[in-house]
């Protein structure tokens, strides 16, 4: 935001908060109290297309309601999913992707799916998912996490579950909200809500209603040499005088200028959405920013300002809904454009890239059509219908690029060519760099059928055939039972299977530099290449989950879930061993392969409730999680065997305060030591706070002042990291005690 920008930013906020004092003199002080069953089982629509309760639903699922978003300050979906069991986030652990995310034990971020209001808002080809603070939750009205296979409705790549965050309609909420918010490290989150609705009440329906949400984040990051100044050493002593490592085990340097220390990290979000009558067309950008440096050692790498890594997302979509004058069926038809890029800014300054910016680019455009008829045959069954076309122009990730690629030009006719390539006599001109574009298409049908016999049993039983152009076909059966033997328990059993694809930049990955061979003069080698794999093979998932709770009293509840899945040839990157790339000699060649086969199994535990003491509400939740499994015999990485969650959430008059503890035991990596013993990471323990304070509380508003403290207790802990502390982090340091707080002001 640019000091224009944010000068008219800050004076729309003070001359709002006029306007909030006097609606506090004259608004209603009352603190609403809502039951467990208010709070957690509000009803969602992700499980089924149909709205029921999660308790109802056949499907392990979890509803995080805007009154409890509002009371733990979660202002993206990154902060939210860091509390729910079963879901583990690794942050700054790796250049790329910045975050890892494991989902009952199964590591990966792609093989997630995230929409808002139903809408896919994550690459359609399964590319690389930042998990940033991009997915804002501003103007959220409900989270809706299924975990699980969720492929015979969402598409054959819904591999370990889906999140759906619904938004306020334009005729929902107040007409507009700013959120200003400043902290440690620069911190500055700002957010803009506006509501245009011509009309008011019933009439409101047969009017446009349009809801804009604006989110800006950004964070210089703190300066990681004070705070791990043992981790650090080389940047505290030789990278103060431009001294760099050529490669691991070598004390051969390099000189490069000084550059200041950076960890920027940056988000933009755009939703537009227009409601009129069964219409709906909408708009969801996504930016994200960080260090390409993140995971990386000190001595291998620049962390400066230049070197980062930015990709983007845009959706354009449209739906129309038709429905039957009895309401027994309703046809919806979608039509949807996806933009998703590693926009040419994006570059790398490190040994793999003999110390000279090396630059990145993809390109994916998708377009999907979706046709989705529902109909109620009797009171108690329902059928869903649909048919998916989707169509895929994919530019897989360059490898590394002398300077920024132009987008109006074709790669291979910008003179790119393999960094170093230039150095012996034999290529004085270098080696033309390679890009791989293609084209594919997937068809796909679904069936869903939901029974419910009686007020005690709801079954679901589904289907879904994919034909994907370039790895042939794929059936994908989901079956859930709900069975309810008294008022007080709740029984689930589910089964279901997924079917990915290997993202292209997995299966075309390359990148290494070429140096000149010291013991061949004027020929040249490189140490280390990454080499595609066209033959890489899709993934298979078949995951059985078992759910049990039990109302221990009015507003008590516990709830035990357990799972244990199977995957067929996971991805994972393999060492070649010695080879040649280009025709050139290279020491260690790798690419992405399919590993075998692998089993994660496990459960957790948690315990809700709600108590009242004289005019304080408490809000309690606590959750034990354990996971355990093997890759293709080996540990399963980056899953915590043990983790645990626990929350408070306590209210009183217009003070709301909400401690929360995230526990992770110790977890593998995927790599060995030189004794053949796999790497872990040690547990750690944090906890965050929040802290807020009602200006006003009427029936449509609510303004506030808020404080938030993340690592309340400035504890140095690590994540697991992805690399073998050979050139990265294998347990990455995590940031230390920040404070922000802010104003949100509805009007």
């Amino acid at each position: 935001m640019n000091k224009n920008n944010f000068l008219v930013f800050s004076a729309c906020s003070f001359l709002l908060l006029f306007k909030v004092f006097a609606a506090s003199a004259s608004g209603n002080d009352r603190l609403v109290h809502l039951s467990l069953e208010e709070l957690l089982n509000v009803p969602i629509v992700t499980a089924t297309t149909f709205k029921e309760k999660p308790s109802d639903t056949p499907a392990s699922a979890i509803v995080i309601s805007e009154e409890i978003i509002k009371d733990r300050g979660y202002s993206s979906l990154l902060e939210l999913l860091e509390d729910i069991p079963q879901i583990e986030i690794g942050h700054h652990v790796t250049a790329g992707n910045i975050r890892s995310l494991t989902v009952m034990g199964i590591n990966g971020i792609e093989r997630f799916q995230v929409m808002i209001d139903g809408v896919r808002a994550t690459p359609l080809t399964g590319n690389l998912l930042v998990l940033g603070h991009q997915f804002s939750l501003a103007n959220a009205k409900q989270v809706e996490i299924i975990l699980g296979p969720m492929s015979s409705l969402y598409g054959a790549d819904v591999f370990s579950g889906v999140i759906n965050i619904v938004t306020k309609s334009g005729n929902e909420g107040p007409e507009g909200t700013i959120s200003t918010e400043f902290g440690d490290f620069r911190q500055r989150n700002f957010s803009l809500i506006a509501k245009l609705r011509p009309e008011k009440g019933e009439e409101a329906k047969n009017h446009p209603a349009l809801s804009i949400t604006t989110n800006r984040f950004f964070t210089d990051g703190p300066f990681m040499p004070k705070y791990y100044p043992k981790e650090f050493t080389w940047y505290n002593n030789q990278f103060q005088s431009g001294r760099v490592l050529n490669s691991p085990g070598s004390t051969s340097e390099s000189k490069v200028p000084f550059t200041p220390f950076s960890l920027e990290e940056q988000t933009d979000f755009l939703h537009a959405r227009l409601n009129f009558r069964s219409f709906e067309f909408g708009l969801i950008s996504m930016t994200e920013t960080h260090s390409s440096s993140v995971g990386v050692l000190p001595q291998f790498t620049i962390y400066g300002e230049s070197t980062i890594f930015r990709t983007r997302y845009n959706t354009i979509y449209g739906k129309y809904t038709h429905t039957s004058p009895d309401n027994r069926w309703n046809l919806q038809s979608q039509v949807s454009h996806q933009f998703y890029e590693v926009s040419p800014e994006t570059n790398f300054i490190n040994n793999f890239s003999s110390y000279k910016p090396a630059y990145k680019y993809a390109r994916d455009k998708s377009w999907s059509i979706e046709e989705r008829y529902s109909l109620k045959i009797r009171e108690n069954r329902h059928l869903t219908l649909g048919l998916t076309y989707q169509k895929h122009d994919s530019l897989p990730r360059t490898a590394d690029l002398s300077h920024p690629l132009d987008r109006d030009t074709a790669p291979e006719n910008q003179g790119f060519i393999y960094p170093g390539s230039d150095l012996g006599t034999l290529n004085p001109n270098g080696i033309p760099l390679k890009t791989y574009k293609f084209n594919y298409e997937n068809v796909g049908g679904y069936a869903q059928m939901h029974l419910n016999p009686d007020s005690r049993y709801q079954v679901i039983l589904g289907a879904r055939f994919d034909d994907n152009s370039l790895y042939g076909s794929s059936f994908n059966p989901r079956i859930g039972v709900v069975y309810k033997p008294d008022e007080k328990s709740n029984c689930k059993l589910l089964y279901g299977t997924a079917f990915l694809a290997p993202p292209p930049d997995k299966t075309y990955a390359h990148f290494g530099s070429f140096v000149a061979d010291p013991a061949n003069p004027g020929a040249i080698k490189s140490y280390y290449m990454h080499v595609p794999n066209p033959d890489l093979k899709p993934e298979k998932i078949g995951s059985l989950q078992a759910e049990y709770s039990y109302k221990l009293r009015q507003n008590k509840k516990l709830t035990l879930s357990i799972y244990d899945s199977h995957i067929a040839d996971l991805h994972q990157v393999e060492s070649l061993g010695a080879g040649t790339s280009s025709g050139q000699p290279v020491d260690t060649l790798a690419h992405w392969t399919n590993l075998g086969n692998a089993r994660a199994y496990g459960g957790s535990l948690r315990y809700d409730a709600i108590c009242s003491l004289k005019k304080m509400k408490m809000n309690l939740f606590a959750a034990y999680s354990y996971s355990n499994g093997d890759v293709a015999g080996n540990p399963l990485p980056y899953s915590a065997r043990h983790s645990g969650r626990f929350g408070l959430t306590l209210k009183e008059k217009r003070w709301t305060v909400s401690p929360r503890v995230i526990h992770q035991g110790k977890s593998y990596l995927q790599f060995k030591d030189s004794s053949g013993k796999f790497l872990t990471n040690k547990g750690f323990t944090t906890a965050n706070l929040f802290v807020k304070y009602r200006l006003s509380r009427t029936s449509s508003e609510e303004s506030s002042l808020f404080l938030n403290v993340q690592n309340l207790f400035d504890k140095r802990y690590y994540n697991p990291g992805f690399a073998d502390g050979s050139v990265g982090f294998s347990n990455a340091p995590q940031y230390p005690r920040f404070i922000s707080g802010g104003l949100r002001l509805e009007f």
